[in-house]
């Protein structure tokens, strides 16, 4: 166990403020049912202003699903945590600064179906966005679907070279795969189990803190980060 990272989540405390990064069918959900935990004061959706999505920030802000589809309970949970000011979405990328840990949904789709090469691109961005914003202490977990050694690798290199602070010393990093079927969202978040990988034992640790008040009958299944990502 790192006793300096140790050392400064003892000072932080507990998980209060976290961000959600990605605004779809993953991150909506996980976003409310964290802001509807009594143990966590607010939630923030970040999400790109662009031409194509940019849409939703104001939707989610007036308590409205943009997902398509009937998802049982979600608007009615978005609108009570919205009204409650307990989740708001931003496109302003510098309030990850702000929370003590960020959860990253973005989408890896093929590049080409045939092939079966994911196209990182859009989880680099995120990542490069979290590594510009992170604060000390801070934990980043990934829950897109990413290859074994993603990160380990990938993930914490590039957090590293934005924020000049160390993964496993100055800040925690795990992967926490998502397994969430449309339609039943909520259900899956709360009831399935919940793999948890950290690159050390004091990010697991903290990647539990993060999970567990959400779960209802789903249970928290520990490992390494790389475990996680194969299991997936």
């Amino acid at each position: 166990m790192n006793s300096r990272l140790q050392s400064i989540i003892d000072r932080m405390g507990q998980i209060r403020t976290i961000g959600v990064i990605g605004m779809g069918y993953v991150g909506i959900p996980a976003a409310v049912l964290f802001a509807d935990a009594p143990e966590f004061e607010s939630v923030r959706g970040f999400q790109r202003a662009s031409p194509s999505s940019g849409y939703k920030i104001a939707m989610l802000n007036r308590g409205e699903s943009p997902l398509k589809g009937e998802e049982p309970g979600l608007e009615e949970l978005l609108g009570k945590v919205v009204g409650a000011g307990k989740f708001r979405c931003t496109s302003d990328f510098s309030e990850i600064a702000e929370c003590d840990a960020v959860t990253l949904a973005i989408q890896t789709p093929f590049k080409d179906p045939k092939d079966l090469i994911p196209d990182f691109s859009a989880l680099i961005e995120g990542l490069r966005q979290v590594g510009r914003h992170l604060s000390e202490g801070t934990l980043v977990v990934l829950e897109s679907t990413v290859t074994p050694g993603t990160t380990e690798r990938m993930a914490r290199e590039i957090l590293e070279e934005e924020s000049g602070l160390v993964a496993g010393e100055e800040f925690c990093l795990a992967h926490a795969p998502e397994r969430v079927m449309v339609g039943r969202l909520l259900k899956n978040i709360r009831e399935h189990d919940r793999i948890v990988g950290g690159i050390d034992e004091v990010s697991t640790a903290r990647a539990i803190e993060l999970y567990r008040p959400v779960l209802t009958t789903g249970q928290i299944i520990p490992m390494t980060a790389t475990a996680a990502e194969v299991t997936k």
